[in-house]
């Protein structure tokens, strides 16, 4: 027994290790696309004292795309701790991105062991090691693990995974286990909503592996109904609280109808099969591709091969064979893991790299299952039948690392890896409109405009595209350029505050401050939450020595965002100038607690320290 263990630790020891390694490039990997609403402009995480109000809040309060998702409050929380022992250093959030998903192989691990177990009467460390290692070295989960922001689904994975073993030690030790598998299902749920899936598996789990059929299966029913009660709470409280059961938001940004979503969906469902045997036209970004109907060709094709995919199981399942307990719930696995997200519930992508990452545990298990089988099949001849299954697994595993490697290399420049969108999808607009945003930043205008101007043969219409060009017209010194831009966005949008504010930072720069003043009161007219028409209204306020009405234009930009530097400073600066130095050091000092690296706080406080030196601590 004891041997049996220390092997089981060295395997997972090696699990660890080659994790480790292919994701050893990403820890330094920038934020990229959300990741900068989300975490780096979203107030919500930057103050440990917002955690019992912002991380879960009811539907009209405010939510936003740079607000937390009360839908997902565990991810928010570790987002909230990232930042508070790390700030902004991506480092942190990469490594707890590596570590969860060495957990979920490592969980992967032991319930592919576990069902393998209880299928074939006898322990296979082969197929379990070939399971977890397919989950933890393939590049499909790239943009889970490297992404910052997608670590939901890792995190529900990690929950899940552990609910499902703690049912099943339930069934073996303790039915005391029960419960804290239900406390897992609960805490998976509080990571994302494709949790909701859980009972459904567990009953899989339950008549395929635990009970030998139906009249055994009901001595655990009481246990079942307890998932299936706590889903249906989860479900109302999604839609009382958040006033709805789909993802919070989807509906304010685009109007998908549950048909033009579900049909490209069969396709979707094919492509994750596909990619995962063959890793070939992953994208951080695949364009939404709107079918007419069953007829179009790719539709019917792919319906003809998810039919040949269930006939086939149900053949299978017929057998009645341990293999087939295998196969027919990693089928099921795979299927019903991705109903959430690839079935009639509209999100704004059809398809995505990162609803393989956890229904591709099904088709790990069957690949693992087949090398083992080989494995088996080999040894029962010639040992170098036997090496050349394991030299051909070993293949398999070095070439989906170094293309896992590879992939990561694009997430150490933002610029290529929207590049590697467009080579694939020309016409992204998203990866014109990331790129545009990226050479903005780096000041290379020639190029920003040029993206600028694709996203506006691709959408003439599209707003933002126009307040785009009007910020790099502004950057660039070209105001009157500026103000043409923002003319043609607020015609297409009227009520448009970004515009707006905008507006007030082209008629600042021109010194008709005046009119800056009233573009900014409009915009905040508009949107009483945009935080940065509050700050540049106070500059204005401030310029004018008109203290009182600065202060409360600061403060209330840091209300909206607590971890607004550049307000908090100047509203320590209005302080100062107003005699009221005191106040002016302590928040200064409360600055600096909140973020040591803001050099501009630091020399003004210094300097407020050299003439009143009895304030210093």
């Amino acid at each position: 027994m004891s041997d049996i263990k220390n092997i089981k630790a060295y395997l997972a020891g090696l699990i660890v290790l080659l994790t480790f390694i292919v994701y050893f490039n990403s820890l330094h990997a920038p934020f990229i696309f959300d990741d900068t609403p989300r975490i780096i402009n979203n107030p919500d995480i930057k103050l440990l004292s917002n955690i019992p109000s912002k991380l879960v809040y009811p539907n009209g309060t405010g939510s936003s795309s740079q607000r937390n998702d009360p839908s997902r409050p565990l991810v928010f929380l570790t987002f909230t701790l990232n930042y508070y022992f790390g700030n902004l250093d991506p480092f942190g959030y990469h490594l707890f991105n590596v570590l969860l998903h060495i957990c979920n192989a490592l969980l992967i691990f032991v319930l592919a062991g576990k069902l393998y177990q209880l299928a074939y009467k006898k322990e296979s460390n082969l197929f379990a090691l070939l399971a977890a290692l397919f989950f933890a070295l393939h590049p499909i989960n790239t943009e889970v693990v490297t992404y910052i922001y997608h670590r939901c689904e890792s995190m529900v994975a990690l929950f899940y995974l552990s609910s499902v073993i703690l049912f099943i030690k339930g069934f073996e030790e303790d039915s005391r286990l029960y419960f804290a598998s239900l406390a897992c299902f609960a805490l998976a749920l509080l990571s994302k909503p494709i949790a909701i899936t859980l009972p459904v598996m567990l009953l899989a789990l339950d008549y395929f592996f635990l009970a030998g059929g139906v009249r055994k299966f009901r001595y655990r029913q009481y246990y079942h109904l307890l998932f299936w009660v706590t889903a249906a709470a989860y479900l109302a409280a999604r839609y009382y609280y958040f006033g709805g059961i789909g993802d919070v938001g989807i509906e304010d940004t685009e109007k998908i109808t549950r048909w033009r979503y579900f049909l490209p969906q069969f396709y979707s469902v094919v492509a994750y099969i596909k990619m995962i045997i063959i890793p070939s036209g992953l994208c951080i970004d695949h364009l939404n591709r709107w079918v007419p109907g069953f007829l179009e060709p790719r539709t019917l094709i792919s319906c003809f091969l998810l039919l040949s995919i269930f006939a086939g199981t149900y053949f299978v399942y017929r057998k009645k064979t341990p293999a087939s307990k295998i196969i027919v719930f990693a089928v099921l696995w795979y299927f019903i893991v991705l109903v959430p997200t690839s079935s009639i519930f509209p999100l704004l992508d059809t398809l995505v790299d990162r609803r393989a990452y956890f229904s591709g545990f099904g088709p790990y298990m069957l690949m693992a299952l087949a090398y083992s089988r080989l494995f088996e099949y080999g040894n029962k001849f010639k040992n170098t039948w036997k090496w050349v299954f394991i030299s051909i697994a070993g293949t398999h595993l070095v070439l989906l690392g170094i293309t896992t490697i590879k992939r990561n290399q694009l997430y150490q420049n933002p610029v290529l890896m929207w590049q590697d969108v467009l080579e694939k999808y020309p016409k992204a607009f998203r990866a014109h409109m990331a790129l545009e945003v990226l050479y903005r930043n780096r000041q290379e205008y020639a190029k920003a405009l040029e993206e600028n101007d694709i996203m506006l043969k691709i959408k003439p219409d599209y707003e933002k595209a126009h307040i785009e060009k009007g910020i790099i017209y502004y950057q660039l010194g070209r105001l009157n350029e500026a103000v043409e831009e923002l003319n043609r966005a607020l015609k297409i949008n009227p009520n448009s505050s970004e515009a707006y504010n905008n507006y007030g930072m082209v008629f600042f720069a021109r010194k008709e401050f005046d009119r800056a003043q009233k573009a900014y009161s409009r915009a905040i007219e508009l949107n009483p939450n945009l935080a940065e028409a509050y700050y540049n209204l106070g500059i204005i306020y401030k310029d004018r020595k008109e203290y009182s009405k600065a202060e409360n234009s600061f403060k209330s930009a840091v209300k909206i965002n607590p971890a607004y530097y550049k307000a908090l400073n100047d509203l320590a600066m209005v302080y100062y100038l107003s005699g009221r130095v005191e106040e002016s050091v302590k928040l200064y000092e409360k600055i600096l607690i909140m973020n040591p690296g803001y050099t501009q706080a630091r020399r003004i406080l210094e300097a407020i320290y050299d003439n009143y030196p009895e304030l210093r601590k």
